[in-house]
């Protein structure tokens, strides 16, 4: 018998589900879902300016908008 493995990377537009990893893409563009309306919407598109525990914070095409992890339905980094 043989086994192979085979190893892949998210690519450019990886998941974004964790704090940490919020944190280590900070200063790159991601899109943001909430799960209901916040600020009237549901889809934020921008440049990641910072994360916490709690939160992070994105620089949208609106202003800059703070949301709760609790509130991220799903993120992913965009390719350039």
């Amino acid at each position: 018998e043989r086994y192979a493995l085979e190893v892949s990377s998210p690519g450019t537009e990886r998941p974004l589900t964790k704090p940490e990893h919020f944190r280590r893409f900070v200063g790159q563009r991601a899109r943001v879902r909430t799960r209901g309306d916040h600020d009237g919407r549901k889809n934020f598109t921008g440049e990641l300016l910072g994360a916490t525990d709690d939160a992070i914070t994105v620089a949208a095409d609106t202003g800059v908008v703070s949301i709760s992890y609790a509130d991220i339905h799903r993120s992913n980094l965009l390719g350039d």
